[in-house]
């Protein structure tokens, strides 16, 4: 590990506690407590160990004692001697200064012929075990540039972007020009193996730690191609892609114009994308309505969060914050622009941190409605801190409310209207928009149109119950405008005339279509 050479780094829920302080309080420390020389490369790891402790001890949101620090880092190094040299070290439940804590772990490291590194990386693990929260932790240099790069959607790999479904991983998009769109691979493919091995992993990230891998490297992906049960080999080489954090369509309507921008990520680009699609849709006519997609979104950094809420607020609180001594700070967009039209945000379960900011002010503001499930409830920012042997720590610092005053973290945001099925949360926006007829194209397995855009469904939309084809509950229920509870997962499919809504379906060519017409 090399000494890093860079100023702090703001990522995340982003930084609100000035970096420099930080850094300024923990220098005025090392100086009062350790007699080791900072430009000896040796010291460094221990340094390093120090300097995690003074973070924590100085700016964690929870304010962790002292004695708790100290304690975890003797018990990291402690379970570590024990697992790997087989020995037993005694922890003194009176050692509870940093001074204690330095001289103990030199006398083990001495007796046990320890290298300083791990001792330094197991000390640290201690300390955030004892911290207990799940968004504090340690980046080595390749981890944390794979964080900013997860952040900022810069990956090395294919350019595919999956959807999960019931029925396993399908392909909602190709990156343009990537080593995927060259070879051939399209939307609504379904990834069956990956160089002969059956794809078994659950969730959307495990799925994309099995297909990272160096620049340059290759893999066979197999694909069931979209609509067919035929089956595909493609060998593909990984190399460095953009994926687009924004991107957008415009419904088609005869009566609205009602525009779409879904967004992935608010990395450092995310601002400008959103601005650059919103306009492009806003060229082509004049909006009557505009849906945000944040479903699936985790979060990112907090200005572009802010430069995407001034393009619906000209001035407006966009959240407090609270640090650890319960001190509040506003934080106000300024010189933006009104909403000229209304909006609804899609949001669900995995909307969280920089979305659930966003999404909460606009709906404090009244100037959007959500649509969909309960936000993930992360209301805690956090920052990244370098550390002086080539790592560094992402610490949380602060708490945000909405500009409502409503907390969010471990709560979540509740939507205006409440919507469980994702394609009906599309089709329940669409309405509350002011749509009055909206067609629903069932393409293949799992892609699904609406009104002329696509979407690609966790679950099918069509299932065959014995010699009869039904249709999923909640999505007939969304096109019918009901909101009774739904007594089956599954129901026969029939043409409805309600008081407000008549409802047909037909077969064309392979495609079913199902049409919803407000009278």
């Amino acid at each position: 590990m090399k000494l890093r050479k860079t100023g702090i780094l703001a990522l995340t829920l982003m930084l609100l506690l000035p970096g420099s302080v930080a850094m300024a309080s923990m220098s005025q420390s090392f100086n009062q407590a350790s007699s080791f020389d900072i430009n000896s490369t040796s010291n460094m790891p221990l340094l390093e160990l120090q300097q995690v402790y003074y973070i924590l001890q100085e700016n964690h949101l929870d304010k962790p004692s002292e004695k708790k620090l100290v304690q975890g880092a003797l018990q990291g190094v402690q379970q570590y001697i024990k697992a790997e040299k087989h020995a037993e070290v005694v922890v003194d439940e009176k050692d509870d200064t940093i001074t204690e804590m330095v001289d103990r772990i030199t006398q083990w490291q001495a007796q046990q012929k320890l290298d300083w590194y791990t001792v330094s990386y197991y000390g640290i693990e201690g300390m955030l075990a004892q911290v207990n929260d799940p968004y504090t932790t340690l980046f080595t240099e390749t981890e944390l540039d794979q964080f900013q790069n997860s952040v900022n959607n810069n990956f090395v790999g294919f350019g595919i972007i999956f959807r999960e479904t019931d029925n396993g991983f399908i392909v909602r998009s190709v990156v343009e020009n990537s080593p995927a769109a060259k070879a051939g691979i399209h939307s609504g493919d379904k990834l069956e193996a990956m160089n002969g091995s059956k794809i078994t992993v659950k969730g959307i990230g495990e799925l994309n730690r099995i297909l990272q891998g160096e620049e340059g490297t290759s893999a066979t992906l197999t694909f069931s191609k979209s609509g067919t049960a035929k089956m595909k080999d493609y060998t593909i080489k990984r190399s460095p892609l953009v994926i687009p954090e924004a991107t957008s369509k415009l419904f088609g309507s005869k009566s609205t114009a009602i525009g779409y921008v879904k967004l992935d990520t608010f990395g450092s680009d995310a601002g400008d994308q959103f601005k650059e699609q919103l306009d492009q849709i806003e060229n082509q006519k004049k909006l009557t309505g505009l849906i945000i997609d944040l479903r699936d979104n985790s979060g990112g950094y907090l200005n572009a969060a802010k430069d995407i809420a001034s393009l619906f607020m000209e001035n407006g609180l966009l959240m407090y914050t609270t640090n650890r001594n319960d001190v509040e700070v506003e934080n106000w967009v300024r010189n933006g622009r009104p909403a000229p039209y209304p909006v609804t945000v899609l949001v669900n379960g995995q909307t969280a941190s920089a979305s659930e900011m966003l999404a909460g002010a606009l709906q404090d503001h009244k100037i959007a409605k959500l649509i969909g499930t309960k936000t993930f409830g992360k209301g805690i920012a956090q920052t990244v801190l370098p550390l002086v042997d080539g790592d560094a720590l992402k610490v949380t610092l602060q708490e945000y409310k909405t500009p409502a005053h409503r907390k969010v973290n471990k709560v979540g945001l509740e939507p205006d209207i409440v919507i469980e099925d994702d394609i009906s949360q599309v089709v329940g926006a669409l309405y509350e928009l002011g749509e009055k007829r909206i067609e629903v194209r069932q393409k293949s397995g799992f892609e699904v149109v609406v009104n002329g855009v696509s979407f690609y469904s966790t679950s099918p939309l069509l299932k065959k119950v014995g010699n009869s084809l039904n249709i999923r509950s909640t999505f007939m229920q969304s096109m019918l405008r009901e909101k009774t509870a739904v007594s089956s997962e599954y129901r026969p499919i029939v043409s409805v005339t309600n008081p407000t809504v008549t409802f047909t379906w037909k077969k064309e060519n392979d495609e079913y279509i199902f049409i919803s017409e407000q009278k």
